[in-house]
This record gives structure tokens, sequence and C-alpha cells, in this order.
């Protein structure tokens, strides 16, 4: 199983693999929403040559919907990665698939839509495209993972398993309308990651909210811990993908190295366990949020 860590900088790399990652995720400077960093067409080919002569993976992430108006962008950047030695292309959208099949690239696809890919029959579908893998869905239990896991199909199967996942999407500038109706003059709220959301209802949940230029996103208010889970899902995962959005520095290194060290995680947990939870699964219900501890 290799963990997949989200790059905020060259400078980084050193250091994340010495904490046990194994995939630099980068996010693209043209098709990546919840991008707290984003690299250039040539920043990734620098980043991809460091990171193979460090023994290491790049994954380019395109987790973006992909609309008329972005297929020219889409094709030029598949031409671009179709040029380099980019080991694999994490996308949304199956946009992607279909344009990467005229660029040879559909076999570096990982297919990651968030809530989709919930069942067993999504391996099978999915292995005859012939793509690298699928991300299965946030929103299914343990039980569930573990039995699309043995029935893979032959193809790579991952799970985001750590940080805050979202809840919510819209294309709409949420945060931005919100503004313009209260009268408040804001500058620069766009991609920046301290706003939290707070309903009536659940009044001590804070929901971190994010708006970029491709649209507003929501995220639960707890972050999601798989320590455990992972002990009986490694066998059936080729990628574990770490979230880095909303988390510090030195929270980040922390779960990277906990991971990769078990003897790490009750340091981890003693420090940050507060604020994480099993997610769902081992809860069925979408209602409500999970709320088991570590």
């Amino acid at each position: 199983m290799r963990i997949v860590v989200t790059l905020h900088s060259m400078e980084e790399m050193d250091k994340m693999s010495s904490l046990g990652a194994d995939v630099f995720l980068v996010n693209s400077d043209c098709l990546t929403a919840k991008a707290m960093k984003c690299f250039s067409d040539q920043e990734i080919v620098t980043i991809i040559g460091k990171a193979h002569q460090m023994g290491k993976l790049v994954y380019v992430n395109l987790n973006t919907i992909i609309h008329e108006p972005d297929l020219l962008v889409l094709d030029a950047f598949l031409s671009f990665l179709a040029s380099t030695d980019i080991d694999c292309i994490v996308c949304f959208d199956l946009s992607v698939v279909a344009l990467a099949d005229h660029h040879g690239l559909v076999s570096k696809i990982i297919y990651q839509p968030g809530t989709m890919n919930t069942n067993s029959y999504d391996p099978w579908f999915f292995r005859k495209l012939q793509i690298k893998g699928i991300t299965l869905s946030k929103d299914i239990t343990l039980s569930e993972q573990i039995a699309i896991g043995e029935n893979y199909q032959g193809i790579e199967i991952s799970i985001v398993g750590h940080g805050y996942t979202f809840l919510f999407y819209s294309k709409r500038p949420l945060l931005k309308s919100y503004f313009d109706y209260c009268g408040k003059k804001m500058l620069f709220f766009r991609s920046d990651d301290t706003f939290r959301l707070v309903e009536n209802k659940r009044p001590d949940a804070m929901y971190p909210i994010f708006e970029d230029r491709f649209g507003t996103h929501i995220f639960r208010s707890y972050k999601l811990q798989s320590f455990n889970e992972i002990k009986v899902l490694k066998p059936y995962l080729s990628d574990f993908f770490i979230e880095r959005i909303f988390i510090d520095d030195a929270e980040y290194y922390a779960s990277i190295e906990a991971y990769g060290d078990e003897t790490k995680i009750r340091a981890f947990i003693s420090r940050y366990g507060n604020s994480y939870d099993s997610g769902f699964y081992y809860h069925r219900d979408q209602k409500c949020e999970g709320r088991d501890h570590i």
C-alpha cells in the first residue's frame, strides 16, 4: 500500500519521504479545485524528475467537474502530461478518461469521484475501461469497503482515509453571495481556508468552507482517521490518500509519520485526536455525522 500525500513545495519532498510518503500528489494550476498550492507545468516536470530519483511516484490531481469550456484546457494539459513521465492522473470527472484515451493515458487514470464507487460492480465496470484504479466512496462502511476489495477484479483500489472530507459542492460563489448580502466588503477571501460554517441545529459543529474559482466546497466538521481500519483494509488497497486542506504542516507531517510507523500513532492521537473521528466506517445512516472519537 502506497501512502499518497499532497505536496505544497518541492523543498518538503525529502522530509515527507523520510516520514513514509510513497507518492506525491501535485495540484495543477488549471484544473485542480480545493488547492492551497498549485504547480506550473515546468514545476511538475521538475517534481517528477526529483521524485523518480528518490524512488517515489508523482500523481497529478484533476479534481474539477469538466464543463464544455474546459475541454480545450483539459486536452492541452493531457497532451502535456503525455510528454512527461507522470505516474498517475487522479480525476473527478469521467471526461478526463474519455480525453485521456486520445493521449494514451487511460492506463494511468485513478477515478476518484468522492461519493461514487460504492459497490462490487464498479471494479468490474472500470476494469473494462482499462484505467489504473478507482477510489472508493467516503460514505460507505468498512464492511462494504472490504467486500469491494475482495471483488477487486484486478483493478487498483484506493481510499481517502485521513483528513477533512467534503460534504457539499456548488458551482455558485456562496461566500461572495453571503458577503454581498450582508453588505460586507471582503477582499482576498477566495482560497482562504479560515472560514467555518455553523448550523443552528448543530451549534457545536464548525464546518470548513472554502471558495475558489471553481465554486464553493463544504467539509465535515470532524477530520477522518483510519489508524485501526487500515489494518484490515491494507491487503486490498494500492493507495491510501491523506488529505491536507485545513491542516497545518506540523499536524500533516505527524499524520504521514503515524501511518508509516505504527509506533507513532499513540503520540498523534494524544496530541490531535479530539478533532478526529471514524467518519462513516460504522454508520450507514448519513443524516448525522459519525462521532466515534479515537
